[in-house]
This record gives C-alpha cells, sequence and structure tokens, in this order.
C-alpha cells in the first residue's frame, strides 16, 4: 500500500497540517528480517492469492483465525509478530497441501515455513522466533501422544486395541461429554462410529491383507 505524506505547511501557506509525525511500527519485523530462513515472508505483497486457493480459508473464513492477518500468510506472519506463545493455535489451520506455495506470485513457501514453525512450537526448532521462551505445550498432551506412538509401533497392542474399540467405543459415545479430554472436541464433532474386531482388512494401496 502507498500514502502519500507531505510536509508541514510551509511559511506563506494558509493551508495544511502545522506538524506531521511519523511513526513506525516494527512489530518484531526487524528479527524477521533478520532471520535467515524467516525473513521470506516479507516479501509478501498482498494480493491474497494464498487466501483464495486454501481449502481451510475458503471452509472457515478469515474470522476464524483470530488474526489481524489470517490465512497461509497470517499463520506465518501472525506468530513472528506477535508471539508463536500467543498465536500458535493458527498453525494448526493447515493442512500442508502446498496449494499456497505453488500460486504465490513471489514464491514464499508458505507450506515450508508453517511446518517449520510447528517444530518451533513443540521445541524442536531453532528457538528463535518471538514467544518461543513460553512453551506452547500441554503436558497432558505430550504423554497421550507419547503413548498412542507406543501403540501405533507396536502391531500386537494396535491389533488388541482395534479389538476393543468396537466394544468399548459405543460407550465412549455416551460418556464423552463428561470426559475432559473428549468434552471440548465433542462439543464441535460428531463421534465417529469405530468398527473394532480382528476382521480381514484389504490395503488397496500396498495389495496386502492383514488379519
Amino acid at each position: 500500500y502507498n500514502n502519500i505524506i507531505t510536509s508541514p505547511r510551509k511559511e506563506g501557506e494558509l493551508d495544511g497540517p502545522k506538524e506531521v509525525h511519523i511513526i513506525l511500527l516494527d512489530n518484531n519485523r526487524s528479527q524477521m528480517l533478520s532471520d535467515p530462513h524467516y525473513y521470506r515472508a516479507l516479501s509478501c505483497i498482498r494480493c491474497g492469492t494464498c487466501l483464495n486457493h486454501c481449502p481451510v480459508y475458503d471452509k472457515i473464513g478469515g474470522h476464524a483465525y483470530l488474526s489481524t492477518y489470517p490465512g497461509p500468510i497470517g499463520e506465518v506472519i501472525s506468530p513472528q509478530i506477535f508471539g508463536l506463545n500467543k498465536f500458535s493455535p493458527m498453525l494448526d489451520l493447515c493442512s500442508l497441501c502446498g496449494r499456497c506455495s505453488e500460486v504465490c506470485p513471489v514464491q514464499i513457501p508458505l507450506a515450508e515455513l508453517i511446518r517449520d514453525l510447528r517444530s518451533e512450537r513443540v521445541g524442536q526448532g531453532r528457538k528463535s522466533v518471538v514467544g518461543t521462551d513460553v512453551t506452547t505445550q500441554n503436558p497432558a498432551e505430550i504423554k497421550a501422544m507419547a503413548q498412542f506412538a507406543s501403540l501405533a509401533t507396536n502391531p500386537s497392542k494396535w491389533r488388541f486395541v482395534l479389538s476393543l474399540a468396537g466394544v468399548f467405543a459405543p460407550l465412549g459415545k455416551v460418556f464423552a461429554p463428561f470426559v475432559p479430554l473428549l468434552k471440548t472436541w465433542v462439543k464441535y464433532r460428531e463421534f465417529p462410529q469405530i468398527s473394532g474386531g480382528l476382521h480381514k482388512k484389504v490395503s488397496q494401496m500396498q495389495g496386502v491383507i492383514y488379519e
């Protein structure tokens, strides 16, 4: 955007401002510029192409981002301007489909930067983004994901859990509104229909039969 700013009125002029004050808001942009990786986000020309091609933005709109800058570019610059600890939830509003990176006229690798900011959020990055000094990780979430990884990487455990799904899934639907970990989730979503059992499943992708 361009603004034409004139000087204060000169001697003999009857019209014009007496004083002109220019205020430059940095908002951590100098830090973004000095970063050898994230500085590319400052090349944005505000054309809105990434927003128009983002499937998430198309479905939920801009207000759902709770930020001045929505969409893919907003997910990159908002955490860096206002703090990763405050705006890190925006990073979840991305499917990493890569369409934003493909259509960006100035070739900002938006999907790559969003993925890297997710790493920063969980402490696996360079910790160079504003707000990384305050953790955004939930201890309960960390523990739950560790348990899930233990199940998902052990075939025998995974099959056993699936065999129980058909039994306990109906109970989960009834008691979900009272379970802390499920209460918020089912508030905005329908409880999925889970069918358990050790029945045969055919993987068309790999052509392998699992029993």
